[in-house]
């Protein structure tokens, strides 16, 4: 079983050494955003907008978090690449030798979602990394308030994982590739749809209230709403874990 995590972080090295390289981007384009943010055009933007808005200085400031939590997200996001596993597992035909070895059906596919969670701790760690050098630059937030917007984007992406896991012992990476491109654009187009017709039908000075509130709690979720999802997260993960076995085992060993 440790050969096949060896096989699998083999397969992962250019994420990884392309996941330092963006961390440190993020950390570099983080603080610049910050610098400006006191005493650049961002500064000077910000007042004009307390002036031409209804939105406290507070709020502004509150709400230009947000840059700085998606920036935070990048290096997370790198746990999704776990599908190059599966990809170089069919380019070079592994599946055929891993069906000789004497593993349990269980170890074998166990071995995958552990790659998937080292993975994942290693991209929270470059974002961990990453959020306490930027909290040195800022009084914004504090290191655990960034932090705890690393965990609630971790346990979204293992929560996606565990959904998307089970769809690549059933077909090939190329399709699930593609099945996921189809489901964010189909989302995305929802997300527009709703928001169009119960936001930009209302008033100005409702629309104005409204965001304030939608950010305020969407803000507050990132930083404090990670213990629930990430309990999610790892139910889900069994459960997911359990599905996939069971899928292996329908197909006698074709794929794992």
């Amino acid at each position: 079983m440790k050969g096949l995590l060896y096989k699998d972080f083999y397969s992962l090295k250019k994420e990884l050494r392309t996941l330092l390289v963006v961390t440190t981007g993020v950390i570099i384009i983080a603080i610049l955003l910050l610098l400006s943010m006191k005493h650049g055009n961002l500064a000077g933007g910000m007042v004009e907008m307390q002036a031409e808005s209804r939105f406290s200085r507070e709020e502004l400031e509150e709400m230009l978090q947000l840059p700085i939590m998606i920036m935070l997200v990048i290096p997370i996001a790198f746990m999704a690449n776990i599908i190059e596993c599966f990809r170089a597992d069919e380019k070079a035909g592994f599946y055929h030798v891993l069906h000789s070895m004497p593993l349990s059906v269980y170890q074998k596919i166990g071995a995958r979602y552990l790659t998937c969670m080292l993975f994942a701790g290693i991209s929270l760690s470059g974002a961990a990394v990453a959020a306490l050098l930027i909290s040195f630059s800022t009084d914004t937030m504090t290191f655990g308030e960034m932090f705890g917007c690393c965990m609630t984007f971790c346990s979204f992406f293992l929560l996606y994982m565990s959904i998307i896991m089970p769809f690549l012992y059933l077909f090939s990476a190329k399709v699930v590739e593609r099945l996921q491109i189809v489901i964010f654009v189909v989302g995305l187009i929802v997300v527009e749809g709703i928001a169009a017709m119960n936001i930009f039908s209302l008033p100005e000075e409702e629309i104005e209230n409204l965001v304030k509130e939608m950010m305020e709690k969407f803000i507050d979720f990132l930083k404090n709403g990670y213990f629930k999802l990430f309990l999610l997260a790892m139910v889900g993960f069994l459960i997911s874990y359990v599905v996939s076995v069971k899928i292996q085992k329908s197909r006698k060993g074709k794929r794992a």
